[in-house]
């Protein structure tokens, strides 16, 4: 719906300059509830028809060239939402720098279970946390559910990769996150930052965060290597070549490397 925002932007300005005025009449082949909650919701839209004198209508499409919005399965409310639901699973996610582990933590029946994910060395502590979201959202996939993340980057790219039109990229990770099963649920999640939440009657904040993060890092896993904790460190903080040799007690060639490999 951004890209529809757009499109109506540009062709209010192409009418003002081909016709010197604004055109009398927007239609958009959406339903008229759906075109209400689009107004009321969506900054872009609001945006691209702020000022607009004419007459907004939601009609089906007649012109050839705009059959294609008609073929659209328009999703005007999103799945993906930013306050918590009610009577919704409610998962924890975490994941841990030297375990290269990701886990989700959730309680049912009064008990607690978790899920594990193994990490990769080139995976970043981001990417490992973003499998555990993307695992939460394909287990639940037909029922509601809140994702507690103590990742703001997370939190944000779930919120906002939802519908978005992505060029298919090269990895395979993207290549997962491109298909992730937020664009095929068929029910509502939200999708929390820890740190923004207040704790509720049907989120067990402190708990469940605690569980995951002792998860993360009481893992019997093996330690990673020296060489591979500088190399993903520097791949978020891009610190210099002395900087990654005194902090990982590297030579300096092989810290040198590292910097290189990232230029």
């Amino acid at each position: 719906m951004e890209v529809v925002a757009k499109l109506l932007q540009k062709g209010r300005q192409q009418c003002k300059e081909v016709a010197g005025k604004e055109p009398a009449t927007i239609a958009m082949s959406l339903r008229m509830d759906a075109l209400e909650w689009l107004l009321a919701n969506l900054l872009e839209l609001q945006l691209a028809l702020s000022g607009f004198p004419g007459q907004i209508r939601a009609e089906k499409m007649s012109h050839p060239a705009l059959c294609f919005l008609d073929q659209q399965e328009w999703r005007p409310w999103p799945n993906v939402q930013s306050r918590p639901l009610p009577e919704a699973q409610t998962v924890f996610t975490d994941a841990g720098w030297k375990t290269w582990l990701a886990v989700c933590v959730w309680q049912k029946d009064s008990s607690w279970h978790h899920h594990k994910i193994q990490g990769m060395a080139e995976d970043s502590l981001q990417a490992l946390e973003l499998w555990a979201v993307i695992w939460a959202l394909g287990q639940w996939r037909d029922e509601d559910l809140n994702i507690v993340s103590d990742s703001l980057y997370v939190v944000g790219v779930v919120q906002l990769i939802e519908e978005a039109l992505l060029r298919m990229p090269k990895r395979n990770f993207g290549k997962t996150v491109y298909s992730a099963p937020m664009n095929h649920k068929g029910s509502n999640s939200a999708v929390l930052h820890y740190a923004y939440q207040k704790p509720s009657n049907y989120v067990r904040l402190g708990e469940g965060n605690d569980r995951a993060d002792r998860l993360v890092t009481l893992s019997s896993t093996a330690p990673v290597d020296s060489f591979e904790m500088a190399w993903q460190s520097h791949s978020m903080f891009h610190q210099s070549t002395k900087m990654l040799k005194r902090q990982f007690q590297l030579s300096w060639a092989d810290a040198q490397g590292i910097v290189k490999s990232c230029d």
